[in-house]
């Protein structure tokens, strides 16, 4: 009899403490610290679901990753918007000022044309410099949806794994709660 207690100790032992490890992990993913290892002591269903559990948390860490990559990008994006739209306002200042000066030159008729050859030549290249700016602008908005696009990809992907991982989590809270109920 005294041989059967020590064995069910033993055995009770055995299951309780990788479940106990694993359960102060899985708080700790919770909390959101995914930095928690869960080292594998044992070949049975408890191994399994340490590793398991392991898994969950590097594709955790992957879609964290994956994330910050993005916002990254969609701020660098949105820099290049900023950038490009304070661009936009001097060069329409520019032009501003110009179309100004010409109009104050009308008082001298035969001046005001010779003047207004040179400004006509000076509002061409602002021009220029419009539309190259409005091309440019253009191409960061395609960029910038390219990169939204990808962003609402990861998203989705994000998503999917954060279903795979739940399932995973479902299924490994099962084997734990029939462990529990076995012991």
């Amino acid at each position: 009899a005294l041989l059967g207690i020590f064995n069910a100790l033993i055995i009770t032992y055995s299951i309780t403490n990788p479940l106990k490890e694993l359960h102060s992990v899985t708080k700790r993913v919770k909390d959101g610290d995914l930095t928690g290892i869960i080292s594998r002591r044992y070949d049975d269903e408890i191994g399994d679901l340490a590793d398991d559990f392991g898994m969950m948390q590097e594709n955790l860490r992957g879609l964290v990753s994956q994330i910050s990559e993005s916002s990254g990008k969609v701020a660098l994006t949105s820099e290049g918007f900023a950038a490009s739209s304070e661009e936009m306002n001097a060069t329409t200042e520019e032009v501003s000022s110009t179309v100004t000066m010409i109009a104050s030159g009308a008082q001298n008729q035969a001046q005001q044309v010779a003047d207004a050859s040179v400004e006509m030549k000076s509002i061409a290249d602002m021009v220029r410099q419009i539309s190259q700016s409005s091309q440019e602008a253009a191409e960061m908005s395609a960029r910038a949806n390219r990169t939204s696009m990808e962003g609402g990809k990861a998203a989705k992907e994000a998503a999917k794994k954060m279903t795979d991982i739940h399932d995973v989590v479902n299924s490994s809270a099962d084997v734990v709660k029939d462990l529990g109920e076995r012991s």
